[in-house]
């Protein structure tokens, strides 16, 4: 159902060196707050979700989940 979003999302995670290397139409980038900062967020679709964080050039904590 997914499967073809989320690897083209985590394919270009894998070459990001930042999360704003992220930003891309669709993906509606965006840092977290709260409990999960300093995560970002990017849509796979509807309430679908990757999370992952930063530290200097490599990606941390790489996580698919549902938001509700």
């Amino acid at each position: 159902m997914h499967i073809s979003k989320i690897r083209l999302i985590l394919t270009r995670l894998d070459a990001a060196l930042s999360a704003e290397d992220m930003n891309v139409p669709g993906y509606h980038l965006h840092q977290l707050s709260g409990d999960l900062y300093p995560f970002w967020s990017v849509k796979v679709d509807k309430n679908y979700r990757i999370i992952f964080r930063f530290d200097k050039e490599n990606v941390l904590d790489v996580d698919y989940l549902d938001y509700h």
